[in-house]
């Protein structure tokens, strides 16, 4: 359903451009209409009744049609004279046209009085403009025209571009490839231009090694997302640096400089006004290209803020230059004038503020600190700027670009109505008062809350990369934050919170304990959706603290929303080998591959996998062995085809000595698969490509230094060997 819902908004999109198509087969009649628009026939004075529908102007406009515009421009040029003239319809139309024309020719065209554009004789018959008069007013409409009109497709031509190639690649990546039987390292001329072009464009950063982790106040794109961003950035410098059509006589403008000045601001406001859509479409969660090109999440949000950030500085130099403009034309004082008359200025001063706060306020140190408030700041000067656009355009171009307006509008409104149908369909019981709570429990030697909720839906099966919105109506509840579904488990009741249970057997040494298995069989299929979160600042510590303060009487039944499911899995399904590294928390979107391998197909022989798992707490890895690994390391190939190792990084001072750091209830001996030990990451890596034999892939989900850490040790290695090897991550960027 929702993907159907995702298609009609890219044809009502669609439609919102269509409405908007360029016109430029009117701009023959409005030549008309303005060679003889300063024309003083005889009993005309200035009421714009009187303009319009003068009986000798009338008729001298539609001669001047049928002469010199073609059949496929008669139509559309009346209809834009009847449009601009107000309440003349019953004079401007096609068939008084036909009429009045019906026994034209052009000897009787060339028979009639010529007047000139300052005429300032009164004209007492039915009139032609003379050749000078047309040449010069139609070369002022169509230079105007074909500015305000045909700029405005750019930012579509090349996002529409960039988006196609990214569809069809995600299109081929798709299609189902057998695992291999041989070994994949190739050193041919084509697999040596594969390996560079992934190594160099696909997974390196523009620069250093920064991409999760934030280089100072920015964010590094990837190098392949910077070309496009450069890309775009040219394409604009292009279309603003070059084609200016300037000449004297010009109608509209004064000076050469004027329409210079004139030229380019109005080419900067089509641009942003354009732009604006694109914004909002890749910043919705139900953005359709995240699953027509597989990129994710990220991807967009880093198109989003630089595509915001161009429109942020197009603004400015927009009000300079228009600025420039009005002193060129007018002098200082009629640009003082405008500035304090007219409300476009105030709106567009309104403009650039919003976007300059809105700007300064997404850098990701401002961002991270107090994001809560950014949200909330972020939508209020949003609606803020999109209000004040609708009133700096709604009389420039006679409304003509308010279409974008809207469009921005409808994709806002439309995710968001999305997303409220997400929240209904996945809870609609619970609105029925039919559903039930929560349960949430905080184990302090794990250091996670588990959150077992039940939806109104429910799949059998997981589907690799999902992740949901989590709402908690009782605490702030407009607070949502985006948490990786780690799984399904039974109902639950009455089980106590870890470490409160006198039967739990310990290890003195270290001071951990064995938890108690969590999934309790109640009815038949009546299954809860697992997550595991981290508590840190904002919504995820207050609901921490909430459980601490019941005590040790149990875990907590909360009232739970969820929204979703959003993501798209990983193509791992077709690698021979697979190397998972996960950063505490990061286990949750690690464990339903593992699942899909070991549980979902287990009729299937799935890749060798080897999992590293880089957590602080011990207890954490032994909640997870006990409660969500239980069937993966119980199925048929865990033995032979499953390796796991956990890092516990608590108290880790190293990489150089790993040592195991505890021991398995009643078992003498050391359990070799923990050590207390930080990872050597680009030595894991290393390994594990060197000893592949097929196609292999990296896998990461964790802190951003690991996530970095991993794709520096991926990249080194293709460096050394063409091996068939592939880097995927999954982060959360909000």
């Amino acid at each position: 359903m929702l993907s159907r819902i995702h298609y009609l908004l890219c044809l009502l999109f669609a439609a919102c451009a269509l409405a908007a198509k360029p016109l430029s087969k009117e701009v023959c009649g409005a030549s008309c209409y303005y060679t003889l628009s300063k024309t003083k026939f005889a009993s005309d004075n200035t009421t714009e009744q009187t303009l319009c529908t003068h009986p000798l102007r009338v008729t001298s406009t539609y001669l001047c049609i049928w002469e010199h515009c073609e059949e496929s421009e008669i139509a559309p040029g009346i209809a834009w004279w009847a449009a601009t003239c107000k309440k003349s319809s019953k004079v401007v139309n096609l068939k008084i046209y036909e009429s009045t024309t019906a026994n034209a020719t052009q000897a009787y065209i060339d028979s009639l009085p010529t007047v000139e554009q300052v005429q300032k004789a009164i004209v007492d018959v039915v009139s032609r403009p003379s050749d000078s008069n047309w040449n010069q007013v139609h070369r002022t409409v169509l230079t105007y025209w074909t500015n305000i009109m045909l700029n405005r497709w750019i930012p579509y031509a090349y996002w529409g571009l960039v988006l196609f190639l990214g569809t069809v690649s995600h299109a081929i990546a798709s299609i189902p490839v057998k695992r291999s039987s041989q070994p994949v390292r190739k050193n041919n001329a084509a697999a040596k231009v594969k390996g560079w072009f992934h190594r160099n464009l696909m997974m390196a950063p523009t620069f250093s090694y920064h991409h999760h982790q934030p280089l100072g106040w920015f964010i590094v794109p990837l190098r392949l997302q910077s070309l496009v961003i450069a890309g775009y950035i040219i394409t604009q410098i292009f279309m603003l640096a070059f084609h200016y059509p300037v000449f004297s006589g010009n109608i509209y403008y004064k000076t050469i400089a004027g329409q210079v000045c004139r030229i380019m601001g109005d080419r900067l406001g089509i641009f942003m006004t354009a732009e604006m859509p694109l914004i909002f479409l890749f910043a919705g969660r139900s953005n359709p290209f995240v699953y027509l090109t597989g990129w994710s999440y990220r991807t967009f949000s880093i198109f989003h803020r630089w595509i915001a950030l161009i429109l942020t500085i197009e603004g400015i130099i927009h009000g300079c230059v228009f600025s420039a403009y009005y002193v060129n034309e007018q002098g200082w004082s009629g640009y003082h004038e405008e500035l304090s008359t007219d409300p476009t200025f105030k709106y567009g001063l309104l403009m650039v503020i919003a976007l300059s706060l809105s700007a300064a306020f997404a850098f990701g140190p401002i961002r991270s600190r107090i994001y809560e408030f950014f949200k909330a700041f972020h939508i209020s000067l949003t609606a803020i700027f999109l209000a004040a656009l609708f009133y700096h355009i709604k009389d420039q171009f006679k409304g003509l670009y308010k279409v974008w307006v809207w469009a921005c509008v409808g994709i806002w409104a439309g995710d968001h109505v999305l997303r409220l149908l997400r929240v209904l369909a996945m809870n609609y019981k619970s609105f029925l008062g039919q559903g039930s709570l929560a349960l949430a429990s905080y184990s302090e030697e794990t250091g996670m809350i588990r959150l077992q909720v039940k939806p109104s839906i429910n799949g059998k099966r997981q589907t690799p990369g999902t992740y949901f919105f989590v709402y908690f109506p009782g605490m702030r509840f407009w607070e949502t934050h985006p948490f990786t579904l780690a799984g399904r488990s039974k109902q639950i009741d009455n089980v106590p919170i870890y470490n409160s249970s006198s039967d739990q057997p310990s290890d003195k040494e270290n001071g951990t304990q064995t938890p108690r298995v969590t999934e309790v069989t109640s009815e038949q299929g009546d299954t809860h959706m697992t997550f595991m979160i981290r508590p840190r600042d904002g919504m995820t510590r207050r609901l921490r603290d909430k459980l601490l303060s019941k005590g040790e009487s149990g875990p907590l039944r909360v009232r739970v929303f969820l929204e979703g499911p959003y993501g798209t899995p990983a193509r791992l399904d077709h690698f021979d080998d697979i190397l998972f590294i996960a950063g505490g928390s990061g286990i949750t979107t690690v464990l339903p591959y593992l699942r899909m391998f070991f549980e979902d197909q287990a009729s299937q022989t799935p890749p060798n996998v080897h999992l590293a798992w880089a957590v602080r707490d011990e207890g954490f890895v032994r909640d997870v062995l006990a409660n969500d690994l239980r069937a993966t390391e119980g199925s048929a190939f865990a033995a032979s085809k499953l390796n796991m190792e956990f890092y516990i990084t608590s108290g880790a001072s190293g990489t150089s000595t790993p040592t195991p750091v505890s021991k398995e209830a009643g078992n003498a001996t050391s359990d070799s698969r923990f050590k207390r030990v930080r990872p050597d990451i680009h030595s894991m890596v290393d390994d594990f490509v060197n000893k592949s034999q097929g196609r292999a892939a990296v896998f990461v989900c964790g802190p951003a230094e690991i996530a970095d850490t991993t794709r520096q040790a991926v990249i080194r290695q293709t460096r050394k060997v063409h091996v068939d090897v592939e880097l995927f991550e999954e982060m959360f960027v909000w």
